[in-house]
């Protein structure tokens, strides 16, 4: 077996992840607001994940899944506790606009950070680095880029429904998967799974900024089919799962009452100022 693009492949996801934490420990360094940090964070973890991923798809198509599925378990590990809490996906920001988490202004924020280091990554990174010809496999992919084609095989609103399902597939597992040991092989594990099964069907991508990265504008969708099957659908999905996991709670009776002697306390000031 011919080990070159194992080796070159490995060496520059490795190289990456140096860059990327000495960018990060110096940017925070100097960088004290939290929503700049946060911004920040949110860029290089984009920044990472995209540039690592384009490698790993290099590994795949040489090596086949096993490959695939190794490198992956590898790097959620290594992200899981490099990225600060950094999630390098904007569903997750939307989310939180839609169920009031946090400021709105803020996670608008963090997914133009997103956005911004998606629109870097492959012209300004992956691209010189595959433009070197260190592997012909390298070159054949920067020669096929402008001829991509939509990795979406069935029905507009049917994909739609398997990102949805998919993202709160994921998500359902991860959060059974973390409570058991050897999570760090099971959970990423689980992410490969479901990945492995959407790929014939949409490219099992459970996150906008992957999907706009390696699809946006390829032959085959319009922008609006992207937009209704790699962004509402793992929106829809993440919502779902939060709604599960976080079902909104009634309020307690002694609260209620509280609340209703307070309203009538207000109301009673009100007329006695009036009636002076």
């Amino acid at each position: 077996m011919d080990t070159s693009v194992l080796i070159v492949s490995s060496g520059y996801i490795f190289a990456t992840a140096f860059l990327v934490a000495v960018t990060r420990s110096i940017l925070l360094s100097f960088v004290t607001s939290p929503f700049l940090q946060r911004a920040i964070l949110e860029f290089l973890a984009t920044f990472e994940f995209l540039a690592t991923v384009f490698e790993i798809g290099i590994l795949l198509q040489t090596y086949g899944l096993p490959a695939f599925v190794i490198a992956l378990i590898i790097m959620a590990n290594y992200w899981g506790r490099s990225w600060r809490g950094a999630t390098a996906a904007p569903h997750n920001h939307i989310v939180d606009m839609i169920k009031g988490n946090g400021s709105k202004v803020e996670s608008v924020g963090f997914i133009l950070a997103e956005i911004f280091a998606a629109s870097l990554v492959f012209p300004f990174y992956v691209k010189q680095y595959w433009g070197l010809g260190f592997l012909p496999i390298h070159t054949a992919r920067l020669a096929g880029v402008a001829s991509c084609s939509s990795f979406l095989k069935v029905g507009v609103y049917n994909g739609a429904f398997l990102e949805a399902f998919g993202t709160l597939a994921f998500n359902i597992c991860a959060r059974i998967l973390r409570t058991l040991q050897y999570n760090f092989v099971t959970v990423p594990g689980a992410l490969a799974a479901i990945k492995i099964v959407g790929m014939s069907l949409t490219g099992g991508f459970l996150n906008p900024i992957l999907a706009s990265t390696l699809q946006f504008n390829c032959a085959g969708n319009a922008v609006w089919e992207h937009v209704l099957v790699y962004w509402l659908g793992p929106v829809v999905g993440l919502t779902v799962f939060t709604m599960l996991l976080y079902p909104a709670k009634p309020p307690k009776p002694q609260e209620t009452a509280k609340d209703d002697k307070t309203k009538v306390d207000k109301e009673g000031k009100k007329k006695a100022k009036k009636d002076d």
